[in-house]
């Protein structure tokens, strides 16, 4: 409840790596802050604390307007190891140099295996390894896998 914004993100960042809260209303009243730094950190905290509105609120801001909240997303996505960001995480691959690193960087990790670099040698760039990236998701998806 403090008036300043970065106190706030502070503590919120606080809560989510102790990954315990008895009632994490407070934490969820965040969702809906305007500034989306807070709602990002909000989010993070409620995935750690296992809150069911962690993670839609995470990939909401994977669409935000904002380069870094979308490249901050995808590394938040990455730290969960959490499968369903799968379909977030291969949106991102369209987006900015940062924000495509970012999620190429965090997909391995959801997936639990690269996927771009199987097959003996490594891709030549991200363009290469997001190509890859999309290729699986849209066969794992025909054939009605896991993602």
């Amino acid at each position: 409840q403090d008036s300043s914004e970065a106190v706030v993100q502070a503590a919120v960042r606080a809560i989510g790596a102790a990954g315990r809260m008895e009632d994490v209303r407070p934490v969820r009243q965040l969702l809906t802050a305007a500034n989306e730094p807070l709602r990002l950190e909000a989010a993070k905290a409620l995935v750690r604390l296992g809150d069911a509105s962690g993670a839609p609120a995470l990939e909401r801001l994977a669409y935000s307007s904002e380069p870094a909240i979308r490249q901050q997303a995808a590394v938040a996505m990455g730290e969960t190891a959490d499968p369903t960001f799968v379909p977030s995480l291969v949106y991102l691959l369209d987006d900015r140099h940062n924000v495509r690193r970012a999620a190429l960087e965090a997909l391995p990790k959801v997936v639990g295996r690269d996927v771009a670099g199987a097959g003996g040698r490594p891709p030549a760039d991200l363009a290469e390894r997001a190509e890859l990236w999309k290729r699986w998701f849209r066969e794992e998806r025909a054939v009605g896998g896991k993602q």
